[in-house]
């Protein structure tokens, strides 16, 4: 591939950069909720809060 080639196609994956799916947000509350779940699973099913920070809805 020559140089014009890969210079296209750089602006092309640079045009179409966006945020990743699922955001760090997401990911932290996911991970989170499954750190929770495992808590409560260990204590025999115990309700756990969640965190205020997992309830933003970002």
């Amino acid at each position: 591939m020559n140089l014009v080639k890969w210079q296209g196609l750089l602006r092309k994956i640079i045009a179409a950069t966006r945020d990743p799916l699922p955001s760090a947000v997401q990911s932290a509350n996911y991970t989170c909720v499954g750190i929770l779940a495992h808590e409560s699973a260990m204590k025999g099913g115990e309700r756990i809060s969640l965190p205020e920070f997992t309830l933003t809805g970002e």
